[in-house]
């Protein structure tokens, strides 16, 4: 009789671990699915980023953005006519940024963004900065930026400042 309760209880023992493994693997793979899943919303995320035109801050961030990943319809879409011969010397030049670079953990590191006030001319001038976790350095990008509101959407017109640093900083 004892040996039958032992029994009992070593099998309902084994089931258990069984079913704790199983749980454990369900889990871990349901894990990585969810770690695979974010990881693919945030490629699609940066790959497709539009700005509202409305917007002054997304303007800029999606110009900035466009410049760093050497997306040429993205530059020119954000930006005056007139700016147009320098964003096509800069894809011509400039290479993008790794696609392996991601958004830094710490929120400390940005993005930022100050100014945008409009005094009534619809025109404002704006400082953003944005920072890349890189495979094998730390990507850095700053713009200060002049933006007008042309035909309701806001449109860059120039900069005083835009430089990108990864081994060497570089101001254009």
């Amino acid at each position: 009789m004892a040996t039958d309760i032992q029994n009992s209880i070593a099998k309902n023992s084994s089931k258990k671990k069984a079913v704790g493994v199983s749980l454990a693997i369900v889990l871990a793979v349901l894990l990585a699915m969810i770690l695979l899943c974010l990881l693919a919303f945030r490629i699609y995320k940066w790959s497709t980023f539009k700005a509202n035109p409305n917007n002054a801050y997304d303007t800029v961030q999606a110009f900035a953005y466009s410049l760093a990943h050497n997306k040429l319809d993205g530059m020119k879409s954000y930006v005056s006519e007139d700016k147009w011969t320098f964003i096509d010397t800069w894809s011509d030049h400039h290479q993008a940024i790794s696609p392996a670079c991601k958004s830094p953990s710490d929120p400390d590191d940005g993005p930022f963004w100050m100014g945008g006030f409009d005094d009534g001319t619809h025109t404002t001038s704006i400082y953003f900065t944005f920072n890349e976790d890189c495979p094998d350095y730390f990507y850095m990008f700053r713009i200060s930026a002049d933006l007008k509101r042309v035909d309701n959407k806001w449109q860059v017109i120039g900069w005083s400042e835009l430089c990108e640093s990864a081994i060497e900083e570089r101001c254009y």
